[in-house]
């Protein structure tokens, strides 16, 4: 029993993290349509920086899902995020600096990546 409930639990988050991952793919389509190959990869480049980092988080995070456990899961969570906002700063940065991609288009993606999670949580929880 625990363990569907903590497999439920972690497929639930991850399902959210799918959500941001088809969102930062829908707006690199996009791009691509509408401007180039340079600028779609650039969207695709930050999006992915963002929406891999929240694949690890909830791996770590959501390990813990009983009651007597919150305490974990609240260190877990502060962690992770704080971890995971410095990566994501870290690899921005090594991507804009490294490789062929618009700075323009490589934020766009990243912001793409923070807003479709807010836009799939928003689906996943409105839904009756």
């Amino acid at each position: 029993m625990k363990n569907q409930l903590k497999s439920h639990i972690q497929a639930e988050a991850y399902k959210l993290v799918l959500g941001q991952l088809i969102g930062v793919l829908i707006l690199a389509v996009l791009t691509l349509l509408f401007k180039n190959k340079i600028d779609s990869l650039s969207v695709l480049a930050g999006g992915l920086t963002y929406g891999f980092l929240n694949l690890l988080f909830v791996a770590v995070v959501f390990r813990y899902y009983r009651a007597q456990e919150m305490h974990k899961f609240m260190a877990a969570f502060m962690l992770s995020e704080t971890l995971k906002l410095i990566f994501s700063a870290i690899i921005f940065l090594m991507i804009v600096k490294h490789l062929p991609v618009s700075l323009l288009f490589t934020l766009v993606g990243l912001i793409g990546a923070i807003v479709s999670f807010w836009i799939a949580s928003f689906w996943y929880f409105t839904r009756s």
